[in-house]
């Protein structure tokens, strides 16, 4: 029999957190203690270890599920304090994705680190667009919702992950980005809010993407846009650049899309992963900014601001009453509409914060 949860140690997670910034998950922790409507689950939590993930585990294991933690491959600054709690608390974290048992009803995942690991009874939650690329292209026995494919997910990728980039590409340099060079690969929501949070630096800013619309978007904010495929005008602006900074939610496309012997022209730059491990083998850890496989925000204390986050966190949290309630068939399912335009409500209701950019 397992011993009873220590519920004291998430106190130090949460004074992290200003309690105005987390609406959503606090009114969640009260009615998961309330309802208990995963009693009886067993559910797998991926999702990078940090203070703010802390109040997200405590709000699940509220809901009365047998929760267990996965160490994501992802480390963000916090993480170390984090295990602290956890293992305080007395709650099982499984440091190798080889030592989990498939033995699950929910997997909330992301990245999709579990999609050749465990069959999950019941489905699965994806958060992030990586995985959810990962996911759709499966043919699944399961019910996959996925997170990243709603309007409020952009709270996060636009203004969350945009304001992270320039907080920790300014921390990590040290350096006056006033009128510098600037490249940007993809231009999809987290691209668009890493323009949006330089646009007051500089205005030199090139964007890099293959879709036509993408590059279109681009060139309406007066930027210049290339297509990926435009081999020699890629290779003058990464030459031209200061920085560069991937954000295309594609593992190692930047390997993929330059040979061995154009490496140099990278040399003397400073280069950013902002989705995961999106530089890929032709680059050494030392030569991205924080390390190589990981998002350059994950080297603040606090990645994303939890006001950005918070929604997000809820929506992964209430994944599986999603798909329990709405009987969800097996395949890859969107967020709901529904559920989608009344969290974005609330959200401003509370926050009153235009978020019409992040939506286009």
């Amino acid at each position: 029999m397992k011993k009873p949860i220590n519920y004291k140690p998430f106190r130090r997670a949460w004074k992290h957190q200003d309690k105005s910034e987390v609406p959503f998950l606090l009114e969640l922790r009260k009615r998961m203690k309330k309802e208990k409507p995963y009693k009886g689950l067993k559910i797998l939590h991926n999702v990078p270890i940090s203070l703010e993930t802390a109040c997200k585990v405590e709000t699940l294991l509220l809901s009365g599920a047998d929760v267990t933690i996965a160490d994501n491959s992802l480390a963000p600054a916090t993480k170390f304090k984090t295990l602290h709690i956890l293992k305080e608390a007395g709650i099982s974290v499984l440091s190798k994705h080889k030592d989990v048992v498939d033995d699950y009803d929910f997997c909330l995942d992301c990245g999709a680190e579990f999609v050749d690991i465990i069959k999950p009874r019941k489905g699965i939650v994806e958060l992030t667009r990586t995985g959810a690329l990962i996911y759709s292209k499966r043919n699944l026995k399961i019910p996959v919702l996925s997170v990243d494919d709603s309007k409020l997910k952009s709270l996060e990728t636009f203004f969350g992950t945009g304001d992270g980039f320039i907080r920790s590409f300014l921390m990590l340099t040290n350096e006056d980005i006033k009128n510098k060079n600037f490249v940007i690969f993809g231009f999809g929501k987290v691209g668009k809010g890493v323009v949006h949070f330089l646009k007051p630096y500089t205005k030199n800013i090139t964007v890099i993407d293959i879709d036509p619309k993408a590059l279109m978007s681009a060139k309406k904010l007066n930027l210049q846009a290339i297509n990926l495929k435009e081999e020699q005008k890629v290779k003058k602006a990464i030459k031209n650049s200061f920085a560069i900074a991937s954000a295309t939610g594609v593992k190692h496309v930047i390997s993929k899309s330059f040979k061995l012997k154009d490496k140099r022209i990278f040399k003397g730059k400073y280069l950013a992963n902002i989705g995961i491990d999106e530089f890929g083998d032709m680059f050494a850890d030392d030569e991205i900014l924080y390390h190589k496989k990981w998002p350059i925000n994950f080297a603040l204390p606090d990645p994303t601001k939890m006001r950005y986050l918070d929604p997000s966190f809820y929506a992964h949290n209430i994944g599986p009453e999603i798909i329990l309630s709405r009987k969800l068939q097996a395949g890859y399912h969107i967020f709901p509409d529904d559920i989608d335009n009344e969290i974005l409500k609330q959200w401003q209701k509370h926050h009153k914060e235009d978020i019409s950019l992040s939506q286009n």
